[in-house]
């Protein structure tokens, strides 16, 4: 698989990759639960177990939101929108800004936080427009990273020495970031920790040892193999 970026941190490389193969962000432990209607009456997700609110049972999203609300009492709700162009993004505010390309967005679902999470997830007896807040925010986030699932921005990362070369034992690699610019940090951190021992000079100097030693070992291997060639010549 070729990196997407191959770049020099703190001395060693670092390659930039794709994953192929991340776990989707609404198998984690999530505070909300998602709502997202495909075309038609097809239900793309839905993670309030056996209810549900089929869109043509009203008259508009204003409707539906109310009627969600009304089931779950004290409950925090997020409208869910997706754009699809060049892949599909999800938000909870919207693409309006975007009009002008004349990009596909609309309205598809909803995230909702009930009561008993929100209280639960934070650690209060009551309900106070703080912990409402920080619903929010945590659904704002639970979508972004549902975002960057479905539209592919999830890396890793792989360090290698200075000349690109695997380290052996320093060797590092790891998966499942979201966000290309969270796992390059995370990718530069490891990098730089990395570094402090691999160009310590008692670890250069054993590397050039163990360099010397497996030169020699295959030098003297070459030499049997071609006495015994001359023996059985």
């Amino acid at each position: 698989m070729d990196a997407i970026e191959t770049y020099k941190h703190a001395g060693l490389t670092i390659e930039i990759h794709a994953d192929d193969s991340p776990e989707c962000p609404r198998e984690w432990d999530n505070a909300g639960k998602l709502v997202i209607y495909g075309r038609g009456n097809y239900v793309d997700a839905n993670e309030l177990g056996g209810t549900y609110f089929p869109t043509q049972d009203y008259s508009g999203w204003d409707e539906l939101d109310k009627n969600v609300l009304a089931c779950f009492p004290g409950a925090e709700l997020l409208p869910v929108f997706r754009y699809e162009h060049s892949g599909v993004v999800y938000n909870t505010t919207g693409f309006s800004a975007y009009d002008s390309a004349g990009w596909d967005w609309s309205r598809v679902g909803f995230i909702l936080c009930t009561r008993e999470t929100m209280l639960s997830e934070w650690g209060k007896k009551i309900v106070t427009r703080k912990v409402r807040e920080q619903a929010r925010a945590c659904m704002t986030s639970e979508i972004e990273a549902y975002s960057q699932w479905a539209n592919g921005e999830v890396y890793g990362y792989i360090i290698k020495d200075e000349n690109g070369n695997d380290m052996e034992d320093e060797s590092e690699s790891c998966w499942g970031f979201f966000g290309f610019d969270y796992c390059k940090s995370e990718a530069e951190s490891i990098a730089a920790s990395i570094a402090v021992k691999w160009f310590d000079p008692a670890t250069v100097q054993a590397r050039l040892d163990k360099a010397v030693s497996d030169a020699a070992a295959a030098l003297r291997e070459a030499q049997e193999a071609a006495g015994q060639q001359r023996l059985t010549a």
